[in-house]
């Protein structure tokens, strides 16, 4: 995994270049508001982010507090004008499969972008 924590201006980009299903944990080891997630998934079939209000949350055990599901070779960007709150520390995985207990990998790396402010 390749994680960048970027400070600009008062926000924070999360960058990971290679998301898969090891949890990317507590990727700003603070508590703050998403307010907005860029996926690019280059595989053919389906992924899902999966995300974290957990500092250390176990992929296939924790219940995600959202789950964004990308087409396959597509881009989606979800945006938030008041953000989405965080309180325990945000973590998030790239998976194939939807269930919250599926820790199967993506056939390739996922890239995702996360603004926090």
């Amino acid at each position: 995994m390749t994680t960048t924590v970027t400070k600009i201006g008062g926000s924070t980009l999360v960058s990971e270049t290679t998301a898969n299903s090891v949890v990317v944990s507590n990727a700003t080891g603070a508590s703050g508001r998403w307010h907005s997630i860029d996926i690019e998934n280059g595989n053919s079939s389906q992924v899902f982010l999966r995300i974290w209000d957990d500092a250390a949350p176990t992929n296939g055990t924790t219940l995600p507090d959202w789950i964004i599901p990308v087409a396959g070779n597509a881009h989606t960007l979800i945006t938030s004008t008041t953000g989405e709150p965080f309180e325990n520390g945000i973590s998030f995985t790239a998976t194939s499969s939807q269930a919250h207990s599926g820790t199967t990998a993506p056939g390739s790396a996922v890239v995702v972008r996360v603004v926090i402010a």
